[in-house]
This record gives C-alpha cells, structure tokens and sequence, in this order.
C-alpha cells in the first residue's frame, strides 16, 4: 500500500473514529431543558426537562415516599405540554447536577451532607441552579430533619443562606397555577388521635440576589403526593414550583 493509500485510510478511520465518540458523547449527555413560553398564555408553555430526586452519601430520601416523585412527574406530563424525565438515582455530587433545571431533596431523618456535595451544591445554586428541600416529617415541630436540611443549604452557602417567608403575591403561586391564598395544606394537618398539628402557612425561600434559588417546604407535600387520591392541589403545588424552577430570569433552562 503506498503512502498515499496509507494517508487515507488513516484519514478515513480518524473520521470514523470522531463521529464515534461524539456519538458517544450525546449518548451520555443528558439533554438540555428547554422551555418554549408564550407571553399571551402561560399555560401554553412547552418543553422538556429532566428533573431529579437526590440521593448523598449519608442520606437517602424516604423509601416510602419514592412514587410520590413518580406521581409528580406524572401530573407535569398530564397537566402541561412539559416532556419530563426523572434522572433515576441521582448523587448530588454528580457534575451532571449542571444539566438540571430542578432538584428536589428529602428526607425524615438528621443527615449532613459530604464536603463534595456542599461543594456541589454550591457551585449549582450560584450557577443558577433550583433546589426543594422538603421535611418528609412535617408533623413532629423542629424535628432533627428539618434542621439537617436547612443545615445543608447553610453549609453549602454561608452568609447566603438566609431563609425567609415566600410571600403569597410571588411568581410561584401563579406560575401555571394560581394559589392566590399561598400554598395548598400538606401533609402537615394530621388528625391523630385528640392531636392536631397546626398548619404551616408558608414556603420559605433563600434568594441570591433577586432570584429564588431555594424553596424549603415544611409541608411534607411528598407524602401527599405518594397518596393515589386526595393530592390534586399539592401536585398543582409541585407543578408550579417545577414551571417556576425552569422560568426563572438567571435559571439553566435553555428559554425560548
């Protein structure tokens, strides 16, 4: 084979090569989430996106509750024209955390998170990332899961970290819905026996800047989602919150 010949098959297998790998590539690429909006009608709002329930190495979300995120994700299929996926079993010290517009966060127990998750953490809220963490145990007050998940937000951002009433007049209760009175009733009402725990009657938000980059929710929405009747509200809730998360001015979702 003369030199020629040579050059060219070389020539010809580096391209076979390249296209390989960038086909590999997009394989393992999550896709971008992307929000096509129109200023006549918010409810006509089309798109994709990946939304995640986060796992850490000290702490995992309820096993009781996973389906309510399944449900979740299924009321955004059924109620608006938002392709959603679920990232299934998601680390929160993945880099891939870049790539996601919404990031929920669990649990019912005390946890603390690694020093590459604060890390993590850190880098995708100032990036314009969008947590919910949510108390899966909002009946017991002040419980030790409460403060583990604001502790988190806390660590990973410092003096930033400053938690405040969501007021009802903000964007998130008329992002798709309106809740024009706040946020529905959770799973924070609950009758046992003579007791009755009282409502919480807000979220609270952590702004950077003027954009809301963390929702805590004292409401344990989750467990009414998991519930296969009885949770429309909450579910409206949580499809607000996720429109919110991939609307907002400075937020990763690639907007149209």
């Amino acid at each position: 084979m003369t030199a020629v010949q040579l050059l060219l098959v070389a020539s010809i297998l580096s391209g076979v090569t390249a296209e390989r790998t960038e086909a590999q590539n997009r394989q393992h690429t999550p896709r971008s989430s992307v929000a096509v909006m129109d200023t006549s009608d918010r409810k006509k709002i089309t798109g994709r996106v990946s939304i995640a329930l986060a796992w850490g190495e000290r702490f995992s979300p309820p096993a009781a509750y996973l389906r309510g995120f399944i449900h979740l994700k299924e009321a955004i299929t059924r109620w608006t024209n938002i392709e959603a996926a679920i990232e299934r079993h998601f680390m929160l010290s993945s880099p891939r955390i870049m790539d996601l517009p919404f990031v929920y966060i669990t649990a019912d127990e005390v946890f603390d998170l690694t020093a590459t998750e604060r890390e993590n953490v850190e880098k995708y809220l100032t990036c314009g990332g969008f947590i919910m963490i949510e108390n899966a145990n909002p009946r017991m007050e002040y419980s030790p899961a409460e403060a583990s998940l604001k502790q988190m937000i806390r660590d990973s951002l410092g003096r930033r970290a400053r938690f405040a009433p969501i007021p009802n007049d903000h964007q998130i209760y008329h992002s798709f819905f309106d809740f024009s009175d706040g946020p529905p009733i959770g799973a924070e009402l609950w009758a046992s026996g003579r007791y009755l725990a009282p409502s919480v009657p807000h979220l609270e938000g952590v702004w950077l800047g003027d954009r809301l980059a963390v929702v805590f929710s004292n409401k344990g929405y989750i467990v009414k989602w998991t519930d296969l009747d009885n949770n429309t509200p909450q579910l409206k809730m949580g499809v607000n919150i996720l429109v919110y998360a991939m609307t907002q001015e400075g937020g990763i979702t690639i907007k149209q």
